[in-house]
Formats: structure tokens, sequence, C-alpha cells
């Protein structure tokens, strides 16, 4: 983390493009989700249906994909943005085999204009390297192959076990019949039942006619945020790219780039084909350490978008609030049989939102919450609705309907009193206090004789 926290110091604003962990925690705007977790490993090996391919046949197929022309790239990590790093950067065990592979066209008439299509039948072909390179090996027999393809919402494919003639296990073979950007997720398993850690190549299946929609965040995340924040992302931005189509599906995917193990998936479509005012999530993660925040969205014909992909760190530190102001309006009081209404009608607090280390924050989901602990109403508790962080980290808000107190005839010939009445006003995201300070004056009492 160091040097991404000295890269940052060289700039005094930060809103750098943006993703835990064992459990998520999803708050406001964030209803109706649901979760799906890939940690169920797509096993190659349990695929009953399988096609043998010669040795002879596969030393073509890598000879004849390298002098074409195909929209497959290989590649060791998610070319959708260079910030994202491999999982395989990091150090691990000398025991772990490295994932080698290859991504085929078996059908190469198939492509229409150098795209694929729903008629491309592709090979991926993996092997369980121990010298820790990343090329298919065809004497690197893998035990198992583990290939989740991502959307996990798209099942509309179908896939059959790559064999060679001695039926040793070499890959798999897929046809999809949905235009998307697939992303397949390929970890191997060795003979000492021991498994690496994943790549994550990409390929393009296009439509045959027209385009596929785009999705597009609406800011860019936080690239540094400390552990149980919770950060805004939202896609209403995203865009339908045929005029006869609307957008009616999306899928967020977070994902550790250490390891699959911890992986879930939130599915939040919108509530009509053309309402995405609800198309944001607030994430909160709970462990440090690198993430991807991989956004994509269907339209009405079944179409998916390529994946918007952004990167975040989850550091363990703590939050500070700076130059916090809080003031309110005072109410009008009312005479009401011994029972006072609040004396404040209002409660504004605005300040910047800052790391211990004095980094800015943006785009953090955030909540007010004000408790009187000597009201005898109930709920003696009020939480504003969601707001959030600009990208200067700076946030202001208007907390309304605060709770009412009741004040006790402790005196007599007592007209009026200021008093704490043990009110307090709370900053919260994710049910994390960032701040808290006690209101003078919040209720206004009035004895009477």
């Amino acid at each position: 983390m160091k040097g991404l926290k000295n890269f940052l110091r060289s700039i005094s604003l930060i809103a750098i493009p943006l993703f835990s962990m064992s459990t998520f925690s999803v708050t406001a705007h964030a209803n109706s989700i649901s979760k799906a977790h890939s940690k169920a490993k797509l096993s190659i090996s349990s695929i009953t249906k399988s096609e043998k391919i010669s040795q002879q046949k596969l030393a073509s197929l890598i000879g004849s994909h390298a002098n074409k022309s195909s929209s497959i790239q290989k590649s060791n990590k998610l070319s959708l943005t260079p910030k994202l790093i491999h999982a395989n950067d990091s150090s691990s065990s000398s025991s772990q085999p490295t994932v080698g592979y290859d991504i085929l066209v078996d059908n190469p008439s198939s492509e229409v204009n150098g795209n694929l299509t729903i008629q491309s039948k592709i090979d991926i072909i993996a092997s369980a390297n121990s010298d820790g390179s990343n090329s298919y090996e065809a004497q690197n027999f893998a035990k198992d192959i583990s290939i989740p393809i991502l959307p996990l919402s798209i099942t509309n494919y179908s896939i059959t076990k790559l064999v060679d003639n001695n039926n040793n296990l070499i890959g798999a073979q897929f046809q999809f019949n949905t235009p998307a950007q697939y992303v397949p997720m390929i970890q191997v398993e060795n003979s000492s039942n021991v498994w690496s850690s994943p790549v994550y190549p990409d390929f393009n299946i296009e439509p045959a006619s027209g385009s596929r929609p785009t999705a597009n965040l609406d800011h860019a995340l936080p690239g540094l945020v400390p552990k149980n924040l919770a950060f805004n992302v939202s896609w209403t931005s995203s865009q339908a790219q045929n005029s006869s189509s609307t957008l009616k599906n999306s899928e967020t995917l977070i994902l550790n780039t250490a390891s699959l193990n911890d992986d879930l998936v939130y599915d939040k479509p919108a509530n009509s084909t053309t309402d995405f005012s609800n198309w944001s999530q607030n994430v909160s993660i709970p462990d440090t350490g690198i993430y991807y925040v991989l956004t994509s969205v269907e339209d009405s014909n079944g179409y998916w978008s390529d994946w918007k992909a952004s990167q975040v760190e989850i550091e363990d530190s703590s939050v500070q609030v700076v130059n916090p102001v809080v003031s309110g309006d005072e109410g009008t009081v009312r005479w009401n049989m011994g029972s006072y209404p609040s004396y404040k009608s209002n409660l504004s607090m605005s300040g910047t939102l800052v790391d211990s280390s004095g980094y800015i924050l943006p785009y953090v989901s955030l909540n007010m919450q004000v408790t009187d602990g000597d009201s005898t109403i109930s709920p003696n508790s009020t939480t504003s609705p969601t707001f959030y962080t600009g990208a200067d980290g700076t946030f202001k808000y208007t907390m309304n309907n605060l709770p009412v107190s009741i004040g006790q005839q402790l005196q007599v010939n007592y007209e009026s009193d200021d008093y704490y009445d043990d009110c307090v006003l709370a900053l919260v995201s994710n049910n994390t206090n960032l701040y808290t300070t006690p209101v003078y004056g919040f209720a206004y009492w009035i004895y009477t004789g």
C-alpha cells in the first residue's frame, strides 16, 4: 500500500477510479439485491460430455491461432483497465501451480468481421505449471480445472470437456448463445490437490446485427477506502445502444484479487426497464486488501455490455471528520399541557471526511442520527436519509423530523430553560460511528406552576 500512498501524496485532492471479504454489507439504496456466491467451482472434471483432441489438432489450433486475426486476446489479467493487477502478482507457496493456458477458436469460419459469434466454439485449454510459466504446456496435465464464467447471470451456453487421446484433461469448449463480454476465472488443480491462483482473460461475443449496451459508472470510485466504510457504486448513466432497446438488468461483481473464495455477486434490476433511479449500491468491505468492482448491464434484446471495471484498496485506518460544523434553526415553542416539542426544528452538519493519514474520502455513504436519551416518546432516535461525500470528500446535510422530547415538571414557576437533555448527534457510515457530539439546547423545557 505504500506505493499507492506515495502516489496519493503527490496530489491534494483525490478522485481516482475504484472494490470483500468474508462478508459484504450493503446499505441504503441496495434493497432487493439477490446475492449469489461463486464459491462453488465449475469443475471441468465432473462434466460427462467430452471430446478428444489429438495432439496434432491441438498443435494445429495453436499454430493457426497465432497467425490469424481474432478478437480473443490471451491475457493474465482483466484488460478492462490498466490499473487492475493480476492475482498471481502476489507471493504464493512454491508448491502452488500457475495457470498455463490458451484460448482458441475451434471454428474460425464462425467469426464475422473478426468478431466471435454465437456459432463460435471457444476452446479454453489449461495446464498446471510448476515452473511459473503462464503458457500452455502439454506435459503439465491438470487434475482438475475450474472455469466459472462471468456474467454469472448468463447460463445459456454449452460446455464440453476436452481431453487428449489418453483421456488427460486439457480444458473445456464453450459455445455461448448470448452476446456479452465473458470473463472466465481460470484455476487449475495439480496432482497434489493444490489449486492455483486465478487468471482472468476476457473475450467478446458480438450480436449478428446491432451492438451491445454500454455500462457507465456515474462517478469515479474511491481508490483507497478504510475498511467497514460504505462507498457508493452507481451506474444510472449506462446506455442501451440500439434505438429499439432499453436497459433491463445489471450485474455487479465484487472480486477479491487474491482469491475466489470470498466472491459475491449482487444482481440489482431496475424497477422498470426505464427507471434507473435505484441502480445504486452502497458497499462496505470489512477486510483489507485489493478488490475489483465489475459492473455489466443487459438490454431488452438480451445483449450484455462490456464490464466496467475499477479497483479499490481497502486499508486498516480510522476516519476523521475535518472542520465539523453543527448548526440548527430554533423552532417555535408551543404550549401543550406540559408536553414540549423539539427546540430545534432542524440540524445541519458539514465537514470533510479523511482517513487517519489525511487522504480525502469521496463518495462515502453517510447518515446522521439524533438520539434523545431522556425522551419518553418512542422512538427517541431518528436517522436521516442517506447522503454522500463529494469528489473532494466534503459533505453537508440538513436533518429535519427530529425526535420530540418530553420534559418533566421538576420545579414550579419556571417559564423556560435551555437544557442538554442528553441529546447526541452522530455521523455514521454502515453503522460505523464516525463522529459524535452532544446537541446543546436540543430540547426546550417549559415548566408551569
